[in-house]
């Protein structure tokens, strides 16, 4: 819901695929390769009236720079200089102007984004729209209503907007069919029969969401890619698709999906296989526990893969939990876990190659704290990370040929993998939505949306 709240410089449209001005004025000003002024709107002004200046971009990137979680995504910024109190001046570590525009969209802007706590349910933002209500804290109600002040592309088409927050799935089946929401994102595949069968509309769009598997890369035997690799091989995916996914889904042959604009098929696709999983473990008996996000659609085929490792000669013990990723991401030599199965999309963020593998295999939390990947013995982390250097200076087919190997790499050493990739479904009631038109990523694009006229 970012966008609904804070607005970026740039804003990266879901539905189309394209990057529109937000709060700049204009394309990126080249001055040279490493340097680039942005213009912003002087008209523009926050929720609370107060005028948006180049004060708060350079507030609001710094911030993320120093973020743990998107750093790897922004690094390509040495540093943010307030030029006038509406130009920022970006000065770059690197080249990087075929993916500027899209990097810059993910940091929203938000009044004293080092107080972000502070701000708690209300916040200041930039964005379309504001906190009228919010209760509950995991479930409940937000409601919204347009930020007067917001003088942007996406002016709200409706009066208000109330989201409903359940984690239940049973329980948002049950409000959609109801009309108590008129759409619903992560539609459960057993509901959806009986949505298209009540007229309401249900659409499927291919994704990066995915059960992604993280080993723990520091811990014997999951220090040993071998041993990686044939818990890969033992596991039935079409099995999974099949049984579980009703067939909104396709197996994993590379670490993006087959629909995606810069898919490579990986040299090494873990297709089903409990044979060459055997020959792999070479008789190495193995007891791990294959730690589950609960309340997540990954746990619902979580019994599959216990049965299947355990085919292979793997003692699986399945510990289906809430996740302490905090926890899990304290600076220990070993984290106390094995393999862990969670869902994750970071295409929320944006859609670029780079991007979506900087996100999971950057210098950041995930590789230093939960896969662990960057110390482990044998890593091939710092070649990967020098490919993928590579390509964000190159373009065209020489930019897809080093996006290739990055592939291959990843899938040779699998720290961290996905299963599958899943289509998002998505539900809606046509009757009552004005150009709506489901997203590929996790959440709900409802900017440009509005009601039809009800006779």
């Amino acid at each position: 819901m970012d966008g609904t709240f804070f607005e970026g410089l740039y804003e990266y449209d879901h539905r189309t695929g394209k990057i529109v001005d937000g709060l700049a004025d204009g394309d990126p000003i080249k001055i040279n390769d490493l340097t680039y002024d942005v213009k912003i709107k002087n008209n523009q002004l926050f929720s609370d009236g107060s005028r948006i200046t180049a004060g708060d971009i350079q507030e609001a990137f710094g911030a993320n720079l120093t973020s743990t979680t998107f750093c790897s995504l922004i690094d390509f910024i040495k540093t943010i200089e307030v030029k006038d109190d509406f130009t920022v001046r970006f000065r770059l570590e690197y080249p990087f102007e075929s993916m500027m525009k899209e990097r810059l969209s993910i940091i929203r802007i938000y009044k004293e984004p080092d107080k972000i706590e502070d701000t708690g349910k209300k916040p200041i933002g930039s964005g379309p729209w504001i906190y009228k209500s919010a209760e509950g804290k995991n479930e409940g109600l937000i409601n919204l209503m347009p930020n007067g002040k917001y003088d942007g592309e996406f002016a709200p088409k409706v009066k208000a907007m109330e989201w409903k927050v359940l984690t239940k799935e049973e329980e948002r089946v049950k409000a959609f069919l109801g009309g108590q929401v008129d759409v619903m994102e992560c539609v459960p595949v057993d509901s959806i029969e009986k949505i298209k069968a009540s007229g309401k509309k249900v659409e499927a769009v291919q994704s990066m969401s995915l059960p992604l598997i993280i080993f723990n890369t520091v811990k014997a035997p999951f220090d040993d890619i071998r041993v990686r690799q044939a818990i890969l091989y033992a596991i039935n995916t079409e099995h999974i698709i099949e049984e579980k996914l009703k067939g909104y889904a396709t197996p994993a042959t590379s670490f993006l999906h087959e629909a995606h604009k810069s898919y490579h098929r990986a040299s090494t696709v873990y297709n089903y296989n409990p044979e060459i999983a055997k020959q792999l473990l070479n008789g190495q008996k193995i007891d791990m526990e294959l730690m589950v996000s609960e309340n997540s659609w990954c746990a619902d085929f979580a019994d599959l893969i216990e049965h299947d490792l355990d085919a292979v000669g793997i003692n699986c013990n399945l510990n289906i939990k809430s996740i302490d990723w905090d926890k899990l991401s304290e600076n220990d030599a070993t984290p106390p876990f094995d393999v862990i199965m969670t869902p994750g999309d970071p295409s929320c963020f944006g859609d670029d190659a780079d991007l979506l593998m900087s996100w999971w295999y950057g210098d950041n939390t995930w590789t230093f704290a939960r896969s662990c990947w960057q110390n482990a013995k044998n890593s091939r982390f710092k070649e990967l990370q020098d490919l993928m250097q590579k390509a964000r200076v190159s373009s065209g087919d020489a930019q897809q040929e080093l996006w290739n190997q990055c592939y291959d790499l990843i899938a040779a050493e699998v720290p961290m993998y996905p299963l599958l990739h899943r289509q998002m479904i998505t539900a809606y009631d046509d009757t009552k939505l004005k150009d709506f038109k489901p997203i590929s990523t996790t959440g709900l694009w409802l900017l440009d949306t509005g009601v039809k006229s009800q006779n």
